[in-house]
């Protein structure tokens, strides 16, 4: 299963099991603090996941937030940094991990006519690597990251 899709599940089971952790199914519609207070007082009952939660018209739930680190934000960096290294396990390399020639093409049109990204890729790569906390050279996840995250059993399979 892609990255992508897996991040997905874990979203959507944080939404679904949120409001088991958020308390209430309605706005807050009383004064700021008055709310302010009601959380908190649900919060030490029931638990803290770190999510911003938005119910749209149709009473369906979207994360619209993730607490940096939180419990939620924990999950998915786990979740990603398992992922990866069970992708590196499996032949991914740095050079797989580039956009498509479409994505990379330059625009001929529009409010991007002109910019495109290829010129930059190795600087965003290399930067995103660095943020997740993997080797800027090579894409894996560094021991210190998986050890952070209680992923250290996983460091041999690098």
């Amino acid at each position: 299963m892609k990255r992508s899709a897996w991040i997905w599940v874990l979203v959507m089971g944080l939404a679904l099991a949120s409001p088991m952790f958020a308390g209430e199914r309605e706005k807050c519609s009383a004064d700021t603090q008055t709310c302010l207070n009601k959380m908190a007082s649900n919060l030490k009952s029931r638990g803290w996941v770190g999510i911003e939660l938005d119910h749209n018209d149709s009473g369906q739930l979207t994360v619209t937030f993730v607490e940096p680190d939180s419990p939620a934000m924990e999950a998915g960096l786990r979740a990603i940094n398992q992922l990866r290294v069970f992708n590196f396990r499996h032949g991914l390399t740095k050079e797989v991990e580039a956009p498509s020639v479409r994505y990379s093409s330059t625009p001929v049109n529009g409010p991007a006519k002109g910019i495109g990204i290829a010129d930059h890729w190795e600087t965003i790569r290399s930067s995103y690597y660095e943020e997740m906390g993997w080797d800027p050279e090579t894409g894996k996840p560094l021991p210190n990251t998986l050890s952070k995250l209680g992923l250290g059993d996983l460091i041999k399979d690098l």
